[in-house]
């Protein structure tokens, strides 16, 4: 599959992004994963920013309604050791990538993708109101 080329972004426009997902307590759709070989390790999530600062973000289900009880889980990420800040959605998806194009726009309102210098990557999805959203496509996982 061909990626999109993906804008980067400045670490204060993606604490800025990221503040405004906390305030709204907006779903996010987690996917952590190594870049260079996604075979080597891949987990996700759905979760609420829980906790932010400039260094830190904690990203887990401890709010986020009909979770069933018992089954906590979460990423922490260090915004401090992050190598790139990436924003996307699905204009940035080029037309032969019909399926993925239409997951994005369906489900997701943006994608904010962290970097790190190891190639681990950590893919953030703001999923779009419940109201509007259906099941989460599995396009990334």
């Amino acid at each position: 599959m061909h990626l999109p080329s993906i804008p980067k972004i400045s670490s204060e426009a993606a604490l800025d992004i990221l503040g405004k997902w906390k305030d709204e307590k907006r779903r996010l759709h987690f996917r952590l994963f190594n870049q260079s070989d996604p075979q080597d390790f891949s987990c996700s999530g759905l979760g609420l920013i829980e906790e932010m600062t400039a260094y830190v973000l904690r990203i887990d289900n401890r709010n986020v309604k009909n979770i069933a009880a018992g089954e906590l889980y979460g990423c922490l990420i260090s915004l401090q050791r992050a190598h790139s800040f990436l924003l996307w959605d699905w204009r940035n998806v080029p037309p032969e990538e019909q399926a993925m194009k239409d997951a994005l726009k369906n489900a997701y309102d943006l994608v904010l993708s962290i970097e790190f210098g190891s190639g681990a990557r950590c893919d953030l999805c703001a999923a779009k109101s419940l109201i509007e959203l259906g099941d989460l496509p599995d396009f990334i996982s």
